[in-house]
């Protein structure tokens, strides 16, 4: 049989380009996610950074530890090795103080503060190596000004010094030997601040009040009839108190149970209005008894009808106290100067 020659049909390439199946070539397709996911130029210049990182850091570490062999092999005092480790670092950094934030500062002298926060006395404290500046330091020398109750010192790279402090708060103006000066409530002296911006304490005066002031004060500011009239409080010798009035009456409290007599005070002030009488002197230095003083006659106008013990002292006034505008122990003379009270001493 004679042979049939075969041949494969012919591929006839389309004048438009296309592939037999009638479907653009490969190279013509064109894919949208593969073009979205081509990274951006920001993209490209992030991923060469990252990849100089790592020999960026190894070259910092490196150079720190050999600060640090340095110091180890030029000291053989560990905290002197310390402190050399910190002084290269400072220097090695350029990092230098340029600002200081003072937090909650309200009555410490911005004089006082400066010369604590200087490295050494008179030296400038701008332009110190931050990582150089020894904190504790400052805080000890801060917590030496009367004022600070506490304080803190940090560094808030690259270049500010932050300070935050909490003050005493002034509590009352202490008289002494003719001078006057601020205390807070434990009796510490509060100096370098003009007392004339205080006015509204109230004013002790004598050896111990400061120490003693806290009890009388707490115990006023539950009386507050007795409170708002009182302008000074004496210690007597440190055993006692002697309020002074607005009214100019004088106030002679017992050296025991202070705050008790207070509250008598306030219900006898309640029952006869003593606060509007002409009163030289209210003594109450005897539980049991009420001696007062006119400003023109020495004899006692009030007698309470009991005799109370001091832990009774406490108690309302008994309604049967009563008013004696002259009794037969009230001795009068007006041609003659007015005798103090006979109270106990």
């Amino acid at each position: 049989m004679p042979r049939i020659a075969t041949q494969p049909p012919s591929l006839k390439r389309s004048s438009s380009g296309s592939s037999p199946s009638g479907n653009p070539p490969r190279s013509a397709q064109r894919n949208p996610r593969m073009i979205d996911k081509r990274p951006s130029k920001i993209e490209i210049r992030r991923r060469q950074l990252i990849k100089l990182a790592g020999p960026i850091s190894a070259v910092i570490s490196g150079a720190l530890l050999l600060l640090l062999l340095l110091a180890l092999g030029q000291s053989t005092n560990p905290s002197g090795m310390m402190a050399r480790v910190r002084d290269e670092l400072g220097v090695a950094t350029g990092l230098k103080i340029e600002h200081v934030e003072i937090l909650h500062q309200k009555q410490t002298p911005q004089a006082l503060i400066d010369a604590a926060l200087a490295p050494s006395p008179g030296a400038p404290l701008i332009g110190v190596p931050i990582l150089n500046y020894p904190l504790e330091a400052a805080r000890d020398r801060l917590m030496q000004i009367p004022w600070i109750a506490q304080a803190t010192v940090e560094r808030r790279l690259p270049n500010t010094l932050e300070v935050d402090l909490t003050e005493h708060d002034a509590f009352a103006i202490w008289q002494h030997e003719d001078r006057f000066v601020l205390i807070d409530r434990s009796g510490r002296p509060l100096p370098d601040v003009a007392v004339a911006n205080f006015k509204q304490l109230p004013l002790v005066v004598g050896e111990g009040a400061p120490e003693a002031a806290p009890e009388l004060l707490d115990a006023l500011g539950t009386e507050p009839a007795v409170q708002k009239l009182v302008t000074a409080m004496v210690r007597v010798g440190n055993r006692r108190w002697d309020l002074f009035l607005s009214n100019g009456t004088e106030v002679l409290l017992p050296q025991d149970h202070a705050p008790a007599a207070l509250t008598r005070l306030a219900e006898l002030e309640a029952q006869y209005k003593l606060f509007e009488r002409p009163l030289a002197a209210i003594d109450l230095r005897q539980p049991d008894k009420l001696v007062i003083r006119l400003r023109d006659t020495p004899a006692p106008t009030i007698t309470p009808a009991t005799n109370p013990s001091a832990a009774a002292a406490t108690k309302p006034a008994s309604a049967s106290a009563r008013i004696k505008p002259s009794s037969a122990s009230a001795h009068v003379k007006p041609s003659s100067a007015p005798a103090p009270a006979k109270g106990a001493q």
